[in-house]
């Protein structure tokens, strides 16, 4: 529920974080999809190694966790640079 993620952003401590930095970076990319791309290459890289990795699954249900997210705030991101 975004109702309560913005809850959560306005009043833990968010605004004191903004104070802290002097500049953000917004990475736009041409399709939100990438990002479950670029997590799944990370996960496919340590698997490689060897490493502790989510399977490729659970990667798909961490990322659909935050589209929303990036769904309702990338346009005001983009806008406002």
């Amino acid at each position: 529920d975004l109702v309560q993620v913005d809850h959560a952003l306005t009043s833990g401590g968010y605004q004191e974080l903004h104070g802290l930095v002097d500049d953000w970076i917004v990475v736009r990319v041409d399709e939100p999809r990438w990002v479950f791309d670029w997590r799944l290459q990370a996960e496919v890289e340590a698997r490689a190694q060897g490493k502790p990795t989510l399977t490729d699954e659970q990667v798909a249900d961490f990322v659909a966790r935050f589209m929303p997210a990036y769904t309702a705030y990338l346009p005001g991101l983009y806008e406002e640079g």
